[in-house]
């Protein structure tokens, strides 16, 4: 999906793009978790677990591969052989994430048209942890089929 115009910036000019992550990415990502402090969750201090993650050396360099790796990338081929091959496929999605939004939900299901979706309400891109319940039954039903 589309990230904005910085992301692209990011994926797309190298070196500059690098810089611009690097310099930059904490700030947002520190923002971006202590606006989320409120939310309920099943993990105490996950917020403080997140933004521990800044002390990894590697942690804003895997942001940056996964902007010019895999969240790049056309996947129909790969979806196309997963359901060639009758792979089971759960997609749950948070109703109200702004990273991965619901609206790739008609792409995946026009590439694998037996893909099981998952729809949780008033979720957002933590929903493992804010809402893990409705993600385990989700779970718990495609494994009982």
């Amino acid at each position: 999906h589309d990230l904005g115009p910085i992301a692209q910036v990011v994926r797309d000019r190298g070196a500059f793009g690098s810089w611009i992550t690097l310099g930059f990415y904490a700030r947002s990502y520190r923002a971006a978790t202590e606006s989320e402090r409120h939310l309920e969750s099943a993990i105490d201090g996950i917020a403080d677990l997140q933004l521990r993650e800044l002390d990894y050396q590697g942690f804003v360099p895997s942001i940056l591969a996964s902007l010019r790796g895999m969240l790049d990338e056309n996947l129909h081929a790969e979806h196309t052989e997963i359901r060639r091959e009758n792979i089971p496929v759960l997609a749950i999605w948070g109703k109200d994430d702004e990273v991965i939004p619901i609206g790739g939900m008609g792409k995946l299901a026009e590439w694998n048209r037996a893909a099981r979706h998952e729809v949780i309400e008033n979720a957002g891109h933590g929903l493992a942890y804010t809402h893990p319940t409705e993600v385990l039954h989700a779970m718990r039903d495609l494994m009982r089929d």
